[in-house]
């Protein structure tokens, strides 16, 4: 269809003359921070326009900008202008026949896409995101926005629409595809508002790279931002910025926020953050800025120790404002503050009641706040800086300390060369908590001590008070040495004394004492079990000294023993993936949950008889009561063995013949996935739940004939 060109350029113009100014309170989410309930969004609020504020004035024109025709001069344009317009910028190509669906790979972008097409474009209001578009149909988009409630994943595709007035989008935290804006060759270059919110920006590079000579506003705030040093190097690509909005940031550092150098910039918008210092705006080079807001920052500091018995004393961390330091004013709950030493004292009435506060990651602590309130000019009284915000100090409240358990008693060779630090981790000093621990070492304990005895006092403390205990530090000839083996093992029902039992565990005193044991107040040799026996030798201070105990381990033992698995599994391989349902034949073997499903068969006896493993099974069966028919098939690897189907009588699987020539303890291990194993029929009716049957194996003490 021809169109008239005379009355496109006229409508063009009209938009024109219309069209929204931009200025500093564009739309922006609620900053929230921890002492704030959470506002809801309002939906319409993406969409607005911002307004100016009542005492910003309304920057001069730029000598060199055209002005804008009135509707008289547009309806007497007689034909298009046949220089080519500088106000489009040369954008990638869309290939032939694509869809918006092709353009923006991600679905929620593209159905942004069509709603944007459908609000500013007349001549089509159907769009659907399968429809064939044109750069030409692109060019016609002034703006790209949405509800609040939109939430875009992908900004890809962003850079065919060069035409663009105003950017306004939001995300989840994790907005793909920001590189897309610099791809349009020339840029954006009607560009004057660019709002991207929520989207876990944490590099702003990518953004202060693009072409967007008419940017006068630029949001970035509820992001990840903390490093603001691109803004140092800025290129000139934004000369008319008006305003920066970086709220709601993880930023604390905005030294090379204050080095970008620029004639235009008017606001800068930092609130809820973590900044303490803003000198660095002092020597700017930004001669036209006004305002600075920096309210509610929240710094959270390293968690103090504290005692609830004492006023609690900080030293309030500095606050540097533009200009000067600013006053800490601001104290919940309330304290007082010496000005000439910046301590802070919460009086211990106060610090009594455990106050709390919100932590940066969600939840509650004890813990007290202190901060700041202050509107300070921005330069030479030109202009306003609103900056208040808060420290929060989290409280770990500590109490005195006591000593749970302690050695009473030490004793070392005369000649040992004692420290304080050795003999408090000999003391084995266990308290309720970390604390600090001293004693009165150096005074009691002489360079040469005597043989005798010193009572050392051995305190542990805090900020809260102390509790000590009295050591007795004892000082004698060389003890003797016990020697002994670490363990024996002995047979259930066997009859063995005290003297047997230093005989068979080798046991020797070298030095002058006696040997002693609680042999036979620690053993039950009725019962399997594992038993500690301590050998001693009692000494009589300062004569002779106290051997150090040694301890045997003791095992009594059944004369047999069959160890097998707690639990195994039938399956088609050692992963535990469920067992195909199939219309044929299927092999399953054995495996253990820890890798291992073995049988041990452990031959203590002195007569080794031989023996005879049985196993039975129940029927296997799920939780609905279907069943399956076939068996557990054991196959012995002994030669000439055949397989054994399992049933619910003990059937002999494994057997060993006398052997009167091995000694000691003759162990025999089965690998059960080499020799069991189950065939599943077609037939079987498998469902999609777990079929359990109980196996039982028995060792029996000699080989059935």
């Amino acid at each position: 269809m021809k169109i008239n060109w005379k009355i496109v350029l006229v409508f063009v113009l009209i938009l024109a003359l219309i069209g929204p100014v931009y200025s500093k309170a564009i739309e922006t989410e609620q900053s929230i921070s921890p002492e704030q309930p959470v506002e809801p969004v309002v939906e319409e609020a993406i969409k607005e326009t911002p307004e100016k504020k009542e005492t910003e004035p309304e920057p001069e024109p730029k000598p060199e900008a055209e002005p804008e025709p009135s509707k008289t001069e547009e309806i007497e344009i007689k034909k298009p202008s046949t220089e080519p317009s500088k106000l489009k910028a040369n954008p990638s190509s869309i290939p032939e026949n694509s869809t918006i669906a092709d353009l923006f790979p991600d679905p929620v972008m593209a159905e942004s896409v069509v709603r944007n097409l459908n609000d500013q474009i007349r001549y089509k209001n159907d769009w659907v995101v399968t429809d064939v578009i044109t750069q030409e149909d692109l060019d016609n988009l002034s703006s790209f926005s949405d509800l609040s409630t939109v939430i875009i994943k992908n900004l890809e595709g962003i850079q065919y629409m060069t035409n663009l007035v105003t950017i306004n989008c939001r995300s989840n935290g994790n907005l793909q595809g920001i590189s897309a804006l610099l791809k349009a060759p020339n840029g954006y270059p009607e560009l004057k508002a660019l709002s991207i919110i929520k989207a876990g920006i944490a590099d702003v590079s990518p953004i202060l790279k693009m072409n967007a000579p008419k940017l006068s506003f630029l949001n970035l705030s509820q992001n990840n931002l903390s490093d603001l040093s691109p803004f140092a190097s800025m290129p000139n690509n934004f000369p008319v910025l008006d305003e920066i909005m970086l709220e709601s940031n993880n930023i604390s550092n905005v030294e090379p926020l204050a080095k970008y150098a620029s004639n235009s910039l008017r606001f800068i918008a930092l609130n809820s953050n973590s900044i303490s210092d803003l000198s660095s705006f002092k020597n700017n080079s930004m001669p036209n800025l006004i305002e600075i807001t920096c309210t509610n920052q929240q710094i959270y500091l390293e968690p103090m120790e504290l005692s609830a018995k004492f006023d609690f004393t900080i030293k309030a961390e500095e606050v540097k404002g533009v200009n000067k330091s600013i006053p800490i004013t601001v104290f919940d709950p309330i304290a007082t503050i010496d000005n000439t030493t910046s301590m802070v004292t919460w009086e211990q009435e106060i610090i009594k009641q455990k106050p709390m506060i919100n932590l940066k990651e969600g939840g509650r602590k004890e813990g007290v706040r202190y901060g700041w309130d202050e509107v300070t000019p921005v330069k030479d009284n030109v202009g306003q800086v609103f900056y208040d915000g808060k420290f929060f100090q989290p409280l770990l409240y500590v109490v005195a300390p006591k000593i749970i358990s302690n050695e009473k008693q030490l004793i070392y060779d005369i000649d040992t060369p004692l420290t304080e630090e050795q003999l408090i981790e000999d003391a084995k000093i266990v308290v309720d908590q970390p604390s600090k621990i001293t004693t009165n070492f150096k005074d009691i304990i002489p360079s040469s001590p005597d043989p005798t005895k010193y009572v050392v006092t051995i305190e542990a403390s805090n900020i809260d008070g102390g509790e000590s205990v009295n050591v007795d530090v004892i000082f004698q000839p060389k003890p003797p040495i016990i020697t002994a083996d670490e363990e024996y093992t002995y047979l259930v029902g066997e009859t063995i004394d005290a003297n047997q039992f230093r005989l068979d565990v080798n046991a020797t005193l070298t030095g002058v004492g006696s040997l002693v044991d609680d042999f036979e107040s620690v053993l039950d040799l009725t019962k399997v079990g594992d038993y500690v026996v301590t050998l001693s030798s009692p000494g009589n201070p300062p004569a002779s000294q106290t051997a150090i105990p040694v301890t045997v381990v003791v095992h009594v033992r059944e004369s047999m023993e069959l160890q097998i698995p707690s639990d195994f599994r039938m399956g088609i391989d050692e992963n535990s993936e469920s067992v195909p349902i199939l219309n044929r034949k299927q092999t399953l073997k054995c495996y253990g949950a820890d890798g291992k499903v073995d049988l041990t068969v452990t031959d203590r006896r002195k007569s080794k008889q031989g023996w005879t493993i049985t196993g039975a099974m129940t029927t296997f069966t799920n939780s609905s009561g279907d069943i399956i028919q076939s068996s557990l098939k054991y196959q012995s690897k002994s030669p000439g063995s055949s397989p054994v189907y399992l049933n619910n009588e003990n059937q002999p699987i494994e057997q060993k013949q006398a052997t009167p020539t091995e000694t000691g303890f003759v162990s025999t291990i089965f690998d059960l996935e080499d020799s069991l194993s189950i065939e599943i029929q077609p037939n079987d009716a498998l469902v999609g739940d777990a079929y359990e049957s109980k196996v039982t194996w028995t060792l029996e003490d000699a080989p059935r004939p």
